[in-house]
């Protein structure tokens, strides 16, 4: 089995290890928990007819220890309604920041974009499949999200479940907002498979 030790060779300990696969869901660490309502975040629903509407938010390293080293594989928001469709375009990225606030503009945009498309709500749950995972640092640091318009659809209004923040945790449009949305950040899993090994040469037997 895969992370077991097989045996020894002329004092080598011959050790297989788990692959990290992000087919398989593995641990789901929720964060900022709450009941208040935020319409801006994660994404601006009212604003969804005007390409360039933005809405950044971060979360400040002390909140995700639970992820720390871990591959990051989807994340999913919680709404106040049911089920809606946007049909204009959304480019949703995602990065370190040493910043932990917002004063009056946005910050550049995080370097790893992992979704574009069209962004939905159904069963009261907007869900993020990240096109590729994203590493979050075993040392931790704040994480930026970034949803950016880049091709305009309809504008129903959605809200969704968060906090109330005592800094200018996000900014949304014109404005620095005191808020931050509840989310799930599913982490990829650990595969049972081991890789096949080839080619394998032994020089020197005695």
């Amino acid at each position: 089995n895969c992370g077991e030790t097989y045996g020894q060779w002329r004092g080598t300990d011959f050790t297989t290890n788990s692959l990290v696969d992000c087919s398989i869901e593995g641990t789901i660490v929720t964060i900022a928990d709450g009941t208040n309502t935020s319409s801006c975040f994660p994404f601006y629903g009212y604003w969804q007819d005007s390409q360039g509407t933005e809405s950044q938010f971060i979360y400040g390293s002390d909140m995700l220890t639970e992820l720390r080293g871990k591959s990051i594989s989807k994340m999913t928001f919680y709404s106040t309604t049911s089920s809606q469709s946007f049909t204009g375009t959304n480019r949703v990225s995602i990065g370190i920041t040493s910043d932990n606030s917002f004063s009056g503009a946005f910050k550049t945009s995080p370097s790893q974009v992992v979704f574009t498309g069209q962004v939905s709500v159904s069963g009261g749950q907007h869900t993020i499949v990240f096109d590729a995972p994203f590493e979050y640092p075993a040392e931790g640091g704040n994480l930026l999200i970034e949803y950016l318009l880049t091709a305009a659809g309809n504008c129903p209004g959605v809200s969704f479940y968060g906090i109330n923040t005592s800094s200018y945790t996000g900014r949304c449009r014109f404005s620095d907002y005191q808020f931050l949305p509840k989310v799930d950040f599913t982490c990829c899993g650990e595969s049972n498979a081991c890789p096949e090994v080839t080619n394998v040469a032994i020089d020197n037997i005695a």
